[in-house]
């Protein structure tokens, strides 16, 4: 199988437009497939091509060889001591988040309380109002903690 190389490599090399190498393919003079070319095409056509001494290629290589080491470094697993700091962080989001749940939960518990002793000498008006807002406490209590 003919070695190939996009469109963009052999324009950079070659120190053309990749437009300039487009045309050709339009022309015919070119074949490319899937923005690919064969080398051995390109000389044909450019005989001062070369993919030896050429810094684009070389400059191509050393930021694909960087690029992938950026990649891989930022995949590897975390340290053993940045895990534990955010083991400890959620811990004490968690504890947070309980004892916040807690407060509310004694909270409502607390406004039901107050609302029963209202109903027993609240007036016919003030009882439906009451009996409201003891459905809707009770309702969100059911939601909340169940």
């Amino acid at each position: 199988m003919a070695e190939m190389i996009t469109l963009s490599k052999a324009a950079a090399i070659l120190q053309v437009s990749r437009r300039e190498l487009q045309t050709l393919v339009q022309k015919g003079m070119l074949t490319a497939e899937n923005g690919m070319v064969s080398v051995a095409e390109i000389t044909h056509l450019y005989p001062r091509f070369s993919l030896e001494d050429s810094p684009a290629l070389e400059r191509s290589k050393i930021i694909k060889a960087s690029s992938f080491g950026r990649r891989v470094s930022q995949t590897v697993a975390p340290e053993q001591d940045e895990l534990e700091v955010r083991l400890e962080r959620r811990d004490r989001d968690l504890a947070i988040a309980r004892a916040d749940a807690k407060y509310y939960r004694e909270l409502s518990e607390c406004m039901m309380a107050a609302l029963e002793k209202m109903r027993l000498q609240a007036t016919a008006d003030q009882l439906s109002m009451i009996e409201k807002l003891m459905q809707v406490v009770c309702h969100r209590q059911q939601d909340r903690f169940n």
